[in-house]
């Protein structure tokens, strides 16, 4: 469908819509105003009923049925309504067994299907004229009704009965105008639509034309579309559009050829090639490290350059394959006679699906990575060593200062003669202090060489899990029979789990349950959890929990969890705590299920944190 016919049907449907609401507003006004006066007409009639008998039974007394039967005003009065009133078909009064006292019988002469007069006033109030329209096209009959009481108690039911049929013509022709005049309007609008389709397609029809001549892109593109309304603002603002899509397009291209210059320098090896493997650009570092020869390979598939068993070409294939992203995905390759470098490797498709149009293959080696590792992972233990420094001067300063106190007390008792074994017990108990503290470095600093070898962990943790359980303390090992067997130093592995278990268990004075499980995930580390259902650690206290001589228990030396802390790391695992008040404890344990390439072990030459 073209343009201009959619801007006609558009216009065509608008003013359509906009007709058959005003007619159907109107039609639904117009019955509506029908009814109204009908049951006005009915209210009129039964209200004068109501005030004539009202006379006649207070100028004559006697059986009022009988007076009201008699009265000849009466029943002129009601055969005048239905002569003179609008719409009105019968007008009887009857007594309580239905049965006639002045006018027609039960029914008034009506037919047997005789409606109340409520069903109307409900069409005539619906915001929509189709109820009142079916109630008003064809002649239908209603009645109403009001009730006279006699001291409070029923004597006589007026009934006057309200006939459509005198409006049934009305009503049709009322209709038959309003479609007629909808008709009129409907093709004036179809005449209307077409010639502004028309007006504007031509300037649109223009507009899409200079459209694909600025999309060819060979120059720039003026629009000549005539007049100041909205399209010609818009052919204006399309010329200003092609003279910046020329100037962005030339800008484009140096910034390209800058990019391409980019990506010769840079360390990381990089590959273009499209759906057919074959490689577009290669930088310098690529041509390198993958030998590509002459002109970089451009031109030639990477299955011919590399050979498909390469892992590189292995990859490349399955993702334009399968159209999907690779990232940091680890490949090893034969830079000759047993040396072998190690690189991460990513890849991104140049167009979204499952059929890429060509893929960024990002090269780069892990050499210089783990050198960056290195210096970081020093740099980290520098820094806990200059916090475990801070720790022990403080540990170490509060007692120097106790003992300095003492002392002068010491001197100033001792020139009065008074007596000095408080003083000296106290000086005692600080230098024990001291002794406690310099004690607790030495384990933590001394020198320590892993003496590695098979250890099978679920043994390990069920014997630690077996030194705290008691007739109070429940220990619950759930631990995966498939664990590998760890290459590490066992006594300090069970040293650090003595101590968490031990922390576990002193968590829980009362008693309770320590459930610990052991898995082989998937990532590679064996994971060991140890959960109790203890007091917990506040959340301010979870930060120092590691840290030396911090303990919150009175007696605590605080070197359990540090010295746990440190047999983990020299492992090359990870410690996390996760606690809440009232809850319990989680410790989570992750170790390398192999001997990791470096070590932190420390040595009496090399000694780090």
């Amino acid at each position: 469908m073209g343009l201009r016919l959619k801007l006609a049907g558009a216009f065509i449907i608008l003013l359509t819509g906009a007709v058959l609401a005003a007619s159907l507003v109107n039609l639904n006004w117009t019955l509506a105003r029908i009814a109204n006066e009908l049951i006005d007409s009915g209210n009129t009639v039964a209200a004068e009923v109501f005030e004539q008998v009202r006379a006649v039974l207070a100028r004559t007394p006697g059986d009022p049925a009988e007076v009201l039967r008699t009265d000849a005003r009466l029943r002129d009065f009601m055969r005048s309504a239905r002569a003179f009133a609008i719409g009105i078909a019968f007008v009887a009064l009857q007594g309580p067994d239905g049965r006639a006292i002045v006018g027609d019988g039960t029914t008034g002469g009506l037919p047997p299907d005789v409606r109340s007069i409520d069903t109307l006033r409900g069409a005539a109030q619906m915001p929509l004229p189709f109820q009142l329209l079916r109630a008003l096209w064809s002649g239908h009959n209603y009645v109403l009704q009001r009730p006279i009481l006699i001291n409070d108690r029923p004597f006589a039911t007026i009934r006057v009965g309200i006939s459509t049929a005198l409006f049934v013509d009305e009503v049709h022709r009322l209709v038959r105008i309003i479609f007629a005049i909808s008709m009129v309007i409907v093709v004036i609008a179809t005449s209307a639509g077409g010639t502004i389709g028309d007006l504007l397609s031509r300037s649109v029809v223009a507009i899409t034309s200079g459209v694909e001549q600025l999309a060819a892109g060979r120059s720039e593109v003026n629009l000549a579309v005539g007049g100041r309304d909205e399209l010609g603002d818009l052919a204006e603002k399309f010329n200003r559009l092609s003279r910046q899509v020329l100037s962005e397009r030339r800008r484009w291209e140096n910034e390209r050829g800058g990019l391409f210059k980019a990506l010769r320098s840079m360390t990381d090896a990089i590959i273009l090639i499209d759906a057919d493997a074959t490689i577009l650009f290669a930088n310098t570092e690529a041509q390198t490290r993958l030998a590509l020869g002459p002109n970089a390979g451009e031109g030639r598939t990477l299955p011919i350059v590399l050979g498909r068993s390469h892992p590189l070409t292995r990859m490349v294939e399955a993702a334009l394959a399968a159209g999907t992203e690779a990232h940091d995905v680890a490949i090893a390759l034969d830079d000759g006679p047993q040396h072998t470098s190690h690189c991460l490797v990513s890849i991104f498709p140049l167009a979204r699906g499952r059929e890429a149009a060509g893929l960024l293959v990002a090269m780069r080696d892990l050499k210089p990575v783990a050198e960056l590792e290195t210096v970081v992972e020093y740099s980290h233990h520098l820094a806990r060593m200059g916090g475990l420094i801070s720790g022990v001067a403080h540990q170490i300063r509060k007692p120097l200062n106790v003992l300095a106190i003492r002392l002068e007390w010491l001197r100033q008792d001792a020139a009065q003669n008074m007596p000095l074994a408080a003083h000296i017990e106290s000086i005692r108990y600080e230098i024990h202090r001291l002794d406690r503290v310099v004690d607790g470095l030495l384990r933590f600093m001394r020198p320590e060489r892993l003496e590695r070898g098979p250890v099978a962990m679920a043994d390990l943790l069920e014997e630690a899990a077996a030194q705290v359980s008691s007739s109070t303390i429940e220990v619950d090992c759930r631990i995966d029979g498939t664990l590998p067997t760890l290459h590490a130093d066992r006594a300090l592995l069970a040293e650090a789990f003595r101590n968490i278990f031990q922390n576990a268990a002193e968590s829980m004075p009362a008693g309770g349950k320590i459930v610990v499980s052991a898995a082989h995930l998937r990532d590679g580390p064996v994971e060991v959890v140890i959960a109790d259902h203890g007091c917990g650690i506040e959340r301010e206290q979870l930060d120092h929990i590691f840290d030396l001589y911090f303990t919150t228990k009175p007696g605590g030396t605080g070197l359990g969890l540090s010295l746990a802390l440190r047999a983990i790391d020299l492992h090359q695992g990870t410690i996390e705590v996760d606690s809440r008040v009232g809850a319990g404890t989680q410790v989570r344990v992750r170790l390398p299920a192999q001997s990791p390439a470096r070590s932190l072990e420390l040595t009496p030459s090399d000694q780090r944190l």
